[in-house]
């Protein structure tokens, strides 16, 4: 059984998505640009980006200009990495045309200072703009994204908007300029979101100083491969930690910026002091452990599907962690599901999600020989914790269903690529005293599949019962801490 990462994930997905794999595979997406729009940095950025990301899952991706063509090379990386297989259809029978300028396409993206707009009517504005640029490029994948699968996402919306990422609404003409950026930042949580997050950051063409530290006690698998910007197979193939990854991009892109590695988990890293914690794990309880760090700031950042979760809070004057994602489905909820697919009582699976304990090899061989993992090969995972097994088969991203097809998961990169660069947005707005007025007000909401609305922020009271923000103990220590 040939288990491709893209779709079906685990079990019968050879069965379940071929139809999907073969129509990701005579698929062509084309990123058309203008060739007097090639001149502006935002743009050269957003393109590198989407072709990057919509390139983890079909095919045949390139950008265009003027007849010159630049394929990307993660497909040819994969096949030689024996990550994917070629299919046997190998010829596009559909293309869709990204256009950016004054082009020919099927859907038009545009970006200027802090904003992206796309239309379906012509070509909006281009300008120059770093956080555009940033943000285009996971925006430009997801337009991609459904608009090849308009047939079967019945949610998707396709309409003209704007975004502005500075003040949250759609007026691409409020900008503000950003000249120099010292930080003083944690990233707990390297994953999908976090390599989204260092992703932006390191494409910002600014001299940036101050400090960041990167927590995370995982390693690159072969599935992140498929859901996480520009990582390579190879550090999947040898298992690299995701700190060193990123840590290696950083050193090579801000040289003056000081970055030190904790490959741990969180409860393990309480000595740290940042005045902006940017949180982004994959489970609830680790980011109820990195707002106990009591930093100045908390940025939260999370996925579910293609909603994007952002919120941006302050200790004492907004609500937490506990206030606005208390209700949201925490891993508890999941245990009884998780050992019924397991094999495993919920008392295992309850320590083993808490302590983020490796799975052994007999671990894994016990869990293959359930029906729902079908006898698939799980020793990639061995050494591994739970969580990141569960995370293939279990936490899917988006379901696509062809016609007379069953539904199947496929990953979608650029939708934790797009919350990652609004954390950075979030966490440069804090870093640069003339932007802080321009904060997010708590959160704001967006499913990638629709269109933008300044409705989507919310501004959500405090909950008079949190027993943690509330703590007389820990706005004191706020307090005194932040008091400068």
């Amino acid at each position: 059984m040939n288990i491709d990462p893209r779709v079906g994930l685990i079990g019968d997905a050879e069965a379940t998505g071929s139809s999907l794999l073969e129509s990701l595979a005579t698929t062509k997406i084309v990123i058309r640009i203008a060739r007097k729009c090639e001149v502006f940095g935002s743009v050269r950025l957003a393109a590198s980006r989407a072709l990057d990301l919509l390139a983890r899952l079909f095919d045949n991706v390139s950008i265009e200009i003027e007849g010159d063509t630049i394929a990307s090379w993660v497909k040819q990386e994969n096949l030689r990495a024996g990550m994917i297989r070629e299919r046997a259809v190998r010829v596009p029978v559909r293309t869709l045309i990204v256009g950016i300028g004054e082009v020919d396409a099927d859907v038009h993206v545009g970006m200027t200072g802090w904003s992206v707009l796309v239309s379906r009517a012509g070509a909006p504005m281009v300008g120059e703009g770093l956080i555009a640029g940033c943000l285009a490029g996971p925006i430009i994948a997801a337009e991609a994204f459904k608009s090849v699968f308009r047939e079967t996402l019945r949610t998707a919306v396709f309409k003209n908007y704007s975004f502005n990422a500075l003040n949250y609404a759609t007026d691409p003409t409020i900008d503000a300029p950003i000249k120099d950026l010292v930080l003083d930042t944690i990233l707990i949580g390297c994953g999908s979101i976090g390599f989204g997050f260092i992703d932006a950051l390191r494409s910002l063409p600014l001299v940036v100083h101050g400090s960041l530290t990167l927590v995370d006690n995982g390693a690159i698998e072969k599935k992140n491969v498929f859901k996480y910007s520009h990582v390579l197979s190879a550090d999947a193939i040898s298992g690299r930690d995701k700190v060193d990854v990123l840590a290696g991009w950083l050193v090579s892109a801000h040289t003056d910026l000081a970055v030190e590695r904790r490959p741990y988990v969180v409860k393990d890293v309480t000595d740290i002091i940042a005045a902006t914690a940017v949180i982004a794990p994959d489970n609830l309880s680790a980011r109820r452990e990195g707002q106990e760090m009591l930093s100045k700031d908390v940025v939260n950042a999370a996925i579910a599907g293609t909603n994007v979760d952002i919120a941006s809070l302050r200790f004492g004057k907004t609500g937490c962690i506990y206030c606005y994602y208390n209700d949201s489905p925490g891993d508890s909820i999941k245990y009884p599901s998780i050992a019924a697919l397991t094999g495993k009582s919920i008392d295992w699976v309850e320590r083993a999600y808490i302590d983020n304990r490796p799975l052994t090899r007999e671990d894994t061989t016990a869990i293959s020989r359930e029906a729902y993992f079908a006898g698939a090969d799980l020793s990639e995972f061995v050494g591994q914790p739970l969580r990141s097994l569960m995370q293939r088969p279990f936490y899917s991203q988006t379901q696509i269903a062809l016609p007379g097809e069953k539904p199947v998961p496929v990953s979608t990169a650029f939708v934790s690529a797009f919350a990652g660069a609004l954390a950075l947005v979030e966490t440069i707005k804090l870093a640069v005293p003339e932007l802080e007025p321009y904060r997010l007000a708590q959160r704001m909401g967006w499913d990638l599949m629709g269109t933008f609305k300044s409705s989507f922020v919310l501004e959500e009271p405090r909950r008079p019962s949190c027993a943690i923000c509330t703590s007389r103990v820990r706005l004191e220590v706020h307090a005194e801490r932040w008091a400068s």
